[in-house]
């Protein structure tokens, strides 16, 4: 959490948070009430020769006020850094995503996709990619601006994530394309998502100074293949698969050749 640290608060108190964290309130809340009832009740009893007071009655006054003192300090401490712990956490979950369109970026999304691959490959779980281009955007960016431009790629993140069960990932891969992680999903069900997706992008309807401009996308798709030792290589096939899509004529779905070789791999749009 270090790269994640908040500027505004003590450095303490964000050190506390992360312990509370990892090792829970109540071992951090008795930790502190140690450090703070102990020396308390050691200075009490220093006090109390001075003052005149019997060591049993200094004892007993020292003990019952430093545990009240601690108590109060302990919940305190651990009450400050409850909201900052809150905040720390979705700090970071920012950190991973993309300003311009609230999904992931793309530097998540490959760390979250080895994981995948790793316990797919482990477990003999099927996995797959779709990568999405939408099409013509330059143009369209070209013609109506850059901020109609950010806008339309937010709207068409935030309909394809309508479509994706809560496991699966999304994520800006780069200008305008979104690659979608899906785990558990054999090839059939991943030629789903992706003709799903093509028919939601066709219908987004996005609407620009009272224009609705029509929109298409050209999607391509892979699975995991044992030939496929690195994350690169099925990323590299899923983008073989969108350049057929594309130079197919786009608003279609292709699959990677080894996706399903006893079947026509091509999807009309």
């Amino acid at each position: 959490m270090s790269s994640h640290i908040t500027p505004d608060h003590p450095r303490w108190l964000q050190k506390l948070a992360e312990l509370r964290r990892r090792y829970g309130a109540g071992l951090v809340w008795a930790v502190l009430f140690a450090a703070l009832w102990l020396p308390g009740m050691g200075l009490t009893l220093l006090l109390s020769v001075p003052l005149g007071v019997a060591p049993g009655t200094a004892a007993l006054l020292g003990g019952v006020g430093s545990l009240l003192c601690a108590m109060a300090a302990s919940a305190l401490v651990l009450g400050l850094a409850d909201p900052l712990d809150r905040a720390m956490r979705l700090l970071g979950r920012q950190g991973t995503l993309d300003p311009a369109t609230g999904v992931c970026d793309r530097r998540h999304f490959l760390h979250a996709a080895e994981r995948e691959m790793s316990a797919a490959r482990r477990y003999q779980r099927p996995c797959a990619l779709v990568l999405l281009q939408l099409d013509h955007f330059a143009q369209i960016q070209g013609r109506f601006g850059q901020r109609c431009g950010e806008l339309l790629l937010r709207s068409l993140a935030e309909s394809a994530q309508a479509q994706l069960r809560q496991p699966d990932l999304l994520a800006r891969f780069d200008d305008d394309r979104f690659i979608v992680l899906l785990p558990d999903t054999d090839p059939l069900g991943a030629l789903d998502v992706a003709e799903r997706l093509r028919e939601r992008t066709e219908r987004l309807g996005f609407e620009w100074q009272g224009q609705i401009l029509q929109c298409t996308a050209s999607l391509g798709v892979a699975a995991l293949q044992e030939q496929h030792v690195a994350l690169q290589q099925l990323v590299q096939a899923t983008e073989a698969a969108l350049r057929e899509a594309m130079s197919a004529g786009r608003n279609c779905v292709r699959a990677d050749a080894d996706l399903l070789p006893s079947r026509p791999r091509v999807i009309k749009g």
